[in-house]
Parts: structure tokens; sequence; C-alpha cells
């Protein structure tokens, strides 16, 4: 846990909005989680519906009389594209473990000696400092893995029109 005992000289009241400031962070932190959520099932759709329709394309080029085997690679390799950008659109939303606001009526008990109201706001804001942390760093990882997943996505699609004119020449 972070020190914070420097918050000490602060006036209670201070000290309150200190701590309510962390709440209020730590509850626009989950706001931003949720929409990369849904962010990472938008872009997996996305990706599963090309590499779907790609893999299609693929078979389809395969079987045809004569068989279009230049198709056919093109359109398998989009597909695995777009199925590895399906994947990591999905880590991104897989659940993980989030830290959420307040204390257990455990960690109070852990300290079993006499507190004083601002050294209990000061145990709060050490444990808001904690999570903030630990959630900031969350939040940079799936931002991180949802922005590799549209580049991803985005060279299949480039690779694909640079690779079907050379099919028509």
């Amino acid at each position: 846990m972070p020190d914070l005992s420097s918050l000490a000289q602060l006036d209670d009241k201070v000290l309150e909005l200190v701590v309510e400031d962390g709440e209020t962070r730590l509850a626009s932190q989950f706001g931003l989680m949720q929409a990369t959520t849904g962010s990472a099932f938008t872009v997996a759709g996305f990706a599963i519906a090309g590499a779907t329709a790609a893999l299609g394309a693929a078979l389809a080029a395969a079987r045809a009389a004569p068989p279009d085997w230049g198709v056919g690679a093109i359109a398998g390799g989009f597909a695995l594209v777009e199925g590895i950008a399906a994947a990591l659109a999905i880590d991104t939303a897989r659940p993980r473990p989030k830290h959420i606001p307040g204390n257990e009526p455990g960690e109070w008990a852990k300290d079993s000696g006499p507190m004083t109201y601002k050294e209990a706001l000061i145990q709060k804001a050490q444990v808001l400092q904690t999570m903030l942390d630990v959630n900031d760093a969350a939040i940079e990882s799936a931002s991180r893995r949802l922005r590799w997943s549209l580049r991803v996505g985005a060279a299949g699609v480039v690779l694909g029109l640079v690779a079907i004119p050379m099919l028509v020449v």
C-alpha cells in the first residue's frame, strides 16, 4: 500500500475531499473499463464477420472449376489475419480482476487498535490509491491489446487490397 502519511497534515474536511476525489476517479475508471469492453466486442464482431466471409470465399475459390488458388490464398490469409484480430479483441474483453472501492469490514479489523477519523480517512486514501494504480495498469494493458487488434485487422485489409490487383495482372 502506498505511503500517504503526509496526508496527516491535512484538515479532516480537506482529507474528505481527497478521498472523495479518489472515489470519483475510481468510478471513472470503471466507466472506461466498460467502454473498452464494449469496443472490444464490437471490433471482435467485425473481425469475425470478415474472417467468416473470407473463409467462405477461400473455400468457394478452392472448389471452383478450375480452382482459383490465388484468390483462395488471399481470402484464406485475410481470414487468418482477421481471426488474429478477433482473438486480440476478445482477449481485451476477457474478464480480469478489478479493484472495487471500499474496504471489506475485515480490513478495518486488522488494525485492531483505536483509530481516529483522520487515520481512517488516510487508510481509505491509501486503499483508493492502490486501486487506482492497479486499474490504470489494467486499462492501459486492455487499450494496448485493443489497438493491436485494430492494427492487425487494418493490416489484413491493406494486404488484401494490395494482393488482389496482383491476380488481375
